[in-house]
């Protein structure tokens, strides 16, 4: 978003700004000290945006733009019946989340592939051996009550995917159904979003610092894909906050379902990884904010 010009009138900034709007130009009037800046929101059309503002400065008073108060209210009356009507039929329609958009998201069905077929060899599973595969470190049991584990020797052997392979481990049916039914959500907006190459980039992100620190602070006896989600959570949030023309948001039962695999968590009725929640979100957070922290930094308007 670009500045097309300044004026020390805030009524001759709302006018020019409906001004712009019938010309197909959408812009804002925004304060900065004495002045009244007129952003431009799309910079292809800046330079047609700042020949109007010059016409406008030498006669302000002309007709066409006194008449483009009325012309403007109309163009948004009709952008708002639009735009609530999209709402309305995307809110109402069903989501074919493994039909129309299977093809478009193979990283998201990969992923849920994994832990579901990790789940069914690790699930019930007397023999530790898979189990062991999957964690960070692998344990060993020396008595019916005691285990232990070293100082992650096949990472520092060069397994370095023990560093994200706990994502796929999950601890009773609960813990599975939670987390897939939120990667689902969040990994089919994000991935028919960006693509796989990001997503993949952003699961690793968030995976493995919170592995780690899980891994350091508590041991090597977690497991799930939290993690992730929390950070993916936390990406969609700020975009839907700082950045709404992405067209992510946040479905209420995806938000619900994490607050409960929260809750239950700490209520100890739930599996929960506290480390690699935490550190997922704040990643999150951190990454969906960038591009917004960035703009500021250049003195851009977002």
């Amino acid at each position: 978003m670009r500045s097309a010009g300044s004026t020390s009138n805030q009524h001759d900034a709302a006018t020019f700004v409906d001004y712009l709007m019938t010309l197909g130009i959408t812009a804002k009037a925004e304060r900065s000290g004495d002045a009244w800046d007129v952003w431009i929101f799309d910079e292809d059309q800046l330079p047609r945006g700042r020949t109007a503002f010059a016409e406008f400065q030498a006669d302000p008073q002309a007709d066409r733009y006194r008449d483009a108060a009325k012309i403007a209210e109309q163009i948004r009356t009709v952008r708002l019946e639009r735009e609530l009507s999209a709402h309305r039929l995307a809110t109402n329609a069903p989501r074919p989340l493994f039909q129309s958009t299977a093809g478009k998201r193979p990283l998201t069905m990969a992923l849920l592939t994994m832990c579901g077929v990790c789940f069914l060899l690790t699930s019930d599973n007397p023999d530790p051996t898979v189990l062991n595969e999957f964690r960070i470190t692998a344990l060993e049991q020396i008595d019916s009550q005691q285990i232990r584990w070293y100082s992650i020797p096949e990472i520092r052997a060069g397994q370095v995917w023990r560093l994200v392979t706990p994502i796929f481990l999950h601890f009773g049916l609960p813990h599975l159904v939670f987390n897939m039914l939120c990667l689902v959500d969040f990994g089919t907006q994000i991935e028919l979003k960006l693509g796989w190459k990001r997503m993949l980039a952003m699961v690793l992100l968030f995976s493995i610092p919170g592995n780690f620190a899980q891994y350091y602070f508590d041991g090597p006896m977690f497991g799930g894909f939290s993690g992730v989600l929390f950070g993916m959570f936390g990406y969609i949030g700020m975009k839907v906050k700082f950045e709404p023309w992405t067209g992510l948001f946040l479905q209420p039962l995806t938000v619900m379902l994490l607050a409960a695999s929260f809750v239950l968590g700490f209520a100890g009725l739930f599996p929960m990884c506290h480390w690699c929640n935490g550190i997922g979100l704040a990643l999150g957070l951190a990454l969906g904010y960038a591009p917004t922290m960035r703009g500021k930094l250049r003195g851009e308007k977002l």
